[in-house]
């Protein structure tokens, strides 16, 4: 499927910062690049503190478990330490 034009004019931009070290980080980026760094490291999991486990480890209540999303993703999250944004 050949590329629209945005995806090619995004290419060129992203082509300028290859190579480069990046020098700050905000928001969701910073998380998106922790994620990376760990997948590189192959220490993905061990950053996963509620992934298919039954108790949370900070409080030791039970997990929930619930299909969100478009897509029904797993999540997993404890009821007590989840921050809830409204």
């Amino acid at each position: 499927m050949p590329e629209g034009p945005s995806i090619v004019i995004l290419k060129e931009e992203v082509q300028r910062f290859t190579g480069q070290p990046v020098l700050a980080v905000e928001g969701n980026a910073k998380v998106e690049l922790e994620f990376l760094q760990w997948k590189k490291e192959h220490v993905l999991k061990a950053h996963w503190p509620a992934h298919t486990k039954p108790i949370c480890q900070r409080c030791n209540l039970p997990f929930i478990k619930k299909h969100t999303g478009l897509k029904k993703r797993r999540s997993f999250f404890c009821p007590n330490c989840q921050t809830i944004y409204a």
